[in-house]
């Protein structure tokens, strides 16, 4: 019995630590910024610019001059990019004989230099219709950029207008361009053009023909969606175990919420971990978790990315957790008495408040 409260002692501290891995510091951007529009720049005029294009041609801002013109910045290995991409390809198809210009971005040369040789080989076996440019530090300056994707919308008389973070389907950045073409004089096309909506292949999974596979994780990325479940009813199960407390005080109560806790923060570490590794999953090769916390070290106070501000909620949902476990275990039963009760009780509404944030973004990454 002497050892149990040093064995919950290594729990928390070993949960605080892994919690840790996941900090990092207001550096680069990473992927998936969350879907906003900023008027920010509007009416600022475009600085010069200029580049290098993946085909080793200098282009800069007097080759878009008289135009309008959409700026794209992306990341080769984003998934939210190459969606955009698939939209801007088709505006700029629609949009062929008007006085409308598109340049992409490729922000690998900054953002992971690491990929630039397979993006470089991806672009030039599946060109963009408009040219792309390396990214660069006088580009960061120039736009203020803060993520990906981001399209920047440049009036015909070089001046910027709305700015698109995230990913937003071709209808809306259609009707922002008819609006700069209009305000341009272009009259060469009286409406907006339409649309068709491209279907996508059914996606089939292993349990469609074997059901016995759905008792089986089709990938790793699966493990960190069914593992959070667990952290959010041990805390859950614990907050109302402290409520019964409140009301009718008894030991059985008070050892059973601190064990609870204690599984909660347990159950932290594997969530944590695969979770950082669902970051990394798409960041190149090599280990997943490591591409993952690196990431995070660059991005976490990025708070306009869905995925560091998951990470954010996240994170201090499980030091409160762990700041909480290690107060049960220095005092024990006084921590639920009298003013140490009420500001544990307080710690612990909060930190389910943390855990509804974190639960709420983070569902909206893959249920948008």
């Amino acid at each position: 019995m002497n050892g149990s409260p040093r064995r919950l002692k290594f729990v928390g501290a070993a949960a605080i630590s892994a919690a840790a891995l996941s900090l990092g510091s207001a550096l680069p951007v990473e992927a998936a910024l969350v879907t906003a529009t900023s008027e920010a720049l509007t009416n600022s005029p475009v600085p010069a610019f200029g580049g290098e294009t993946i085909d080793s041609q200098i282009l800069g801002s007097t080759d878009l001059m008289g135009h309008v013109t959409i700026v794209n910045f992306f990341a080769s290995w984003c998934d939210v990019c190459r969606a955009e991409n698939k939209e801007l390809e088709e505006i700029y198809a629609a949009y062929n004989g008007r006085s409308v210009k598109f340049l992409g971005i490729l922000v690998d040369p900054i953002e992971t230099p690491d990929s630039v040789p397979a993006a470089m080989d991806q672009l030039h076996r599946s060109p963009t219709p408009y040219p792309v440019v390396m990214m660069n530090e006088s580009l960061r300056g120039v736009f203020q950029y803060v993520g990906f994707p981001t399209l920047y919308f440049i009036t015909s008389d070089s001046r910027f207008s709305t700015t698109l973070y995230g990913y937003h389907p071709r209808l809306e950045i259609s009707a922002l361009l008819e609006r700069l073409l209009d305000l341009a004089g272009d009259q060469s096309r009286s409406s907006s053009p339409t649309f068709t909506v491209a279907t996508e292949p059914v996606r089939r999974q292993p349990w469609d023909r074997r059901p016995f596979l759905a008792l089986v994780p089709r990938s790793w990325k699966q493990w960190h969606p069914m593992l959070v479940h667990f952290p959010i009813a041990f805390l859950a199960l614990e907050a109302f175990l402290l409520l019964l407390n409140a009301f009718g005080p008894g030991e059985t109560l008070e050892r059973s919420s601190m064990w609870i806790l204690a599984l909660a923060v347990l159950s932290l570490l594997p969530t944590v971990y695969t979770g950082v590794s669902d970051v990394g999953a798409s960041l190149g090769p090599g280990w997943s978790f490591w591409n993952g916390l690196q990431d995070r070290f660059r991005q976490f106070l990025r708070l306009e990315s869905t995925i560091s501000l998951h990470a954010l909620a996240a994170l201090a949902t499980c030091l409160l957790a762990a700041v909480r476990l290690m107060w049960r275990l220095r005092a024990r039963g006084r921590a639920l008495r009298g003013g140490r009760g009420i500001a544990f009780g307080l710690l612990t509404f909060l930190g389910l408040w943390l855990l509804f944030a974190a639960g709420q973004v983070g569902g909206s990454i893959s249920h948008p």
